[in-house]
């Protein structure tokens, strides 16, 4: 079920050894043999064999989390078989997602030597490093893990006894206290978003008030029926009280992937729940194009969605795979689809429904549902399973009704498509029902949503959102309207098709980037990139199409498009698609076009810089510098520049010198630079020219209504004081329309002119 495990130890520590000897190697995703698999085996140089470390970033990031991203969709018991003293973040984070609990099993059992021992024991990799074996033993001792259960080896006398009963978290659990304390269960089928005749039911029962009663939802409270928001928001919106329980279904699964930004593949739920949800949030405005053509244009709230997200996380935790009880001298097992038999290690999908099982055992997919409950009374007589999920032919049950045997019911009973509501009392184990009102009727698509702070454009395929011009000159930022910048969606899945950077800032414009926020904040080694003066160009693989995307930050099929993708050879191109097909990713341009003429650096030719290589994540992950550096890429592209590397700081001013480096400097003759630390964290710095020239360009702009300074804000006043002096003199001269002819040799002249003033002062 939903359980992951995570080995921590030290090389020979007897990691995969214990997992085998506790057979439990099938449910084992283990480093090294994805790296076996994948890069191979090469000699070490030392007469021995080792694995080849080569591809270790490709591997981590890509192999193994899409082996547990698939494994974590299907419930599956798994173990990552590492050291597991690196890079868990990203895997405990998605985990926790997909509401799976973790355990960590330390085998802290066996000394340094015995490690050193096993190790050059090994038929391959054995000449690992001492030093690194030392330093793997040295971190296991202060091993922490957020959120994650610590079973020792040294606790229970062995790693296997550890790692045995950290997987008994994965057993069904018999509850033989909790429901007891009630008069009567009521346990209601799958509601499918039909809310008026739920409403009728919570009314007899007064909104669940009666303490000494029980209610139990097999599951699958959303998706097509009419008004899947409407009874959602019943229990977002009401204080729902502990006698009320939930049982997780694959509709409802749907909902917890979209409120923690999950790829969410189910059709029903897009033209059911999706819609509602997004309409709720959304207005639609006409307004006209550059051509003059009204088109329409989505606003969504991103920020009110944001919370109602977070509404339904903090809901999803009542759910429950299951729930496995005595009640009244019986033993009842409560889950959605319904199953055979209680397997140790069942993957959650078999209980959730994403797995039905016997979907393939008859012509009717869910006809099964009779031989589920048939082989369940054989295997386990003393228990009564109650499900929903699958569609019943009534006149097939022994009680014409939901009863499959004496030992199963099927509650599923297709409200959604007119038929009554039924509740199986399990006190006396009868069945009471609610005449539903609903007549059936074709479902109308709905308008897809907007919001007054991030705008939409639609094309064929995809759609587009970027932050508003009120939020950028509002300062509307928020996590929603930073990351509403050159991203792309397949207009049926919500699935990312392509994505740019999340929005960031420059030196001095926002809290996170003012001095003493760096200071405390940033983690060195910091990269210097240089800051390329042209516009962002994307391209992408448009997979319902095999085509590639050619886009700027919001648009596709500009005139800007094409003069990017005319300095794009049919090699560059090939190698892009193939690229994206394979990792599923974008590839972020800086286009620099000699007919484009509105930026202040002005170059004698036309190309593009490959800034980065951006995965189509809803989190921002990107090729580290080396890998972008690699043969493979180079080849085709001309990649960003790398300044410099600054490492630790040598005192408390660092930072500072650090900026005023590229704030002091007038001779440099572009835009400026990107300082990107350890963590990702990135800041843009303007370079004096630059700034200056952007300044005059502005003024240019407004020669009716001149002002009588330019508006620079800058840390260093001398750049104002060299602006405001060169302003003058283009105003006087009357030269201000021919700003783009300022060179940087005339910036640098005018500031040591203005030194040279203030020194004579």
């Amino acid at each position: 079920m939903k359980v992951l495990i995570i080995t921590v130890g030290a090389q020979g520590s007897g990691k995969s050894y214990t997992i085998k000897k506790a057979k439990l190697d099938n449910y084992s995703v283990s480093s090294d043999n994805m790296r076996i698999l994948y890069s191979g085996i090469f000699p070490d140089g030392y007469n021995g064999i080792g694995i080849s470390e080569n591809d270790n970033s490709y591997i981590w990031n890509n192999l193994i989390l899409s082996i547990l991203e698939n494994r974590f969709r299907l419930g599956q018991f798994t173990i990552l078989d590492s050291t597991g003293l690196f890079n868990l973040k990203s895997i405990t984070d998605l985990a926790k997602k997909y509401g799976y609990r973790i355990a960590a099993v330390l085998f802290d059992n066996v000394s340094l030597k015995e490690c050193i021992d096993n190790v050059r024991k090994r038929e391959i990799g054995s000449n690992i490093p001492k030093e690194v074996i030392e330093n793997f033993f040295m971190r296991m001792k202060s091993f922490k893990l957020s959120g994650a259960n610590i079973f020792k080896a040294s606790d229970y006398g062995s790693a296997e006894t550890a790692l045995i009963e950290a997987s008994k978290w994965d057993s069904f659990y018999l509850n033989k206290t909790e429901f007891e304390k009630y008069d009567n269960i009521k346990v209601i089928p799958d509601l499918h978003g039909e809310y008026d005749v739920f409403k009728k039911f919570i009314e007899k029962e007064n909104y669940f008030q009666d303490k000494k009663i029980a209610y139990i939802f097999v599951g699958d409270l959303i998706d097509r029926g009419s008004k899947s928001k409407e009874l959602l928001d019943y229990f977002l919106n009401n204080d729902i009280s502990d006698n009320v329980y939930f049982t997780e279904g694959n509709h409802d699964i749907n909902l917890n992937f979209f409120a923690n930004d999950i790829k969410v593949t189910s059709q029903d739920f897009y033209k059911t729940t999706y819609k509602e949800i997004k309409k709720s949030f959304t207005i639609t405005k006409q307004i006209k194009d550059d051509s003059n053509n009204i088109i329409e244009e989505k606003i969504l709230n991103e920020s009110e969605l944001n919370n109602y997200k977070k509404k339904i996380r903090n809901f999803y935790k009542k759910f429950r795979l299951y729930y496995f009880f005595t009640f009244k001298g019986k033993k009842f097992f409560i889950n959605h689809s319904g199953i055979d038999k209680m397997y140790d290690h069942i993957p959650a999908s078999l209980l959730n429904g994403i797995i039905t099982y016997g979907y393939k055992e008859d012509d009717n997919s869910y006809k099964s549902y009779i031989e589920v409950g048939n082989r369940f009374k054989e295997n386990h007589n003393d228990i009564i399973q109650i499900f929903g999920h699958r569609n019943v032919l009534q006149e097939e049950l022994e009680d014409k009704l939901c009863k499959i045997n004496d030992n199963a019911y099927c509650i599923e009973n297709s409200v959604e498509y007119g038929n009554d509501l039924i509740i199986l009392n399990l006190k006396d184990l009868y069945i009471e029902s609610y005449k539903n009102d609903r007549e059936i009727e074709n479902i109308l698509d709905k308008e897809k949503t907007d919001d007054n702070l991030v705008r939409y454009k639609y094309y064929d395929t995809v759609y587009s959102t970027n932050f508003s011009d009120r939020v950028f000159y509002k300062r509307l930022w928020n996590e929603q309207t930073i990351k509403a910048r050159g991203l792309y969606r397949y207009n049926e899945t919500n699935e990312i098709a392509g994505r740019s950077y999340d929005k960031f800032f420059n030196y001095d414009e926002v809290n996170e980037t003012k001095l003493k926020s760096l200071e405390k904040n940033i983690e060195f080694p910091v990269s210097v990139y240089k800051k390329y003066n042209g516009y962002l160009f994307l391209v992408f693989l448009d997979k319902t199409r095999d085509e590639l995307i050619f886009a700027t930050k919001s648009s596709i099929d500009t005139k800007m498009t094409s003069w990017a993708e005319s300095l794009l050879t049919e090699e560059n191109k090939n190698f892009i698609k193939e690229y994206c097909k394979k990792n599923n990713t974008t590839f972020v341009f800086e286009c620099i076009h000699l007919k484009d003429s509105s930026h202040p650096i002005v170059y004698d030719e036309s190309f593009l810089v490959l800034l980065d290589i951006i995965y189509n994540e809803e989190n921002f992950r990107k090729l580290s510098y080396e890998e972008l550096s690699g043969k493979e890429i180079t080849e085709q592209f001309k990649i960003k520049e790398k300044i410099e590397i600054l490492e630790a700081p040598k005192d408390n001013k660092y930072i500072e010198e650090m900026i005023n480096k590229y704030t002091d400097d007038f001779s440099i003759d572009y835009e400026g630079v990107v300082f990107e630390d350890s963590k990702g964290f990135m800041v843009k710095v303007k370079c004096p020219f630059y700034i200056i020239k952007k300044a005059l360009r502005s003024e240019s702009m407004r020669l009716n209504r001149l002002s009588y300074s330019l508006n620079i804000h800058y840390p260093n006043q001398y750049v104002i004081f060299t602006g405001n002096k060169i302003f003058l003199k283009y105003k006087r001269e009357n030269k201000l329309k021919e700003w783009r002819s300022l060179q940087v040799s005339e910036v640098l002249e005018t500031y040591n002119e203005v030194l040279s003033e203030l020194n004579n002062k």
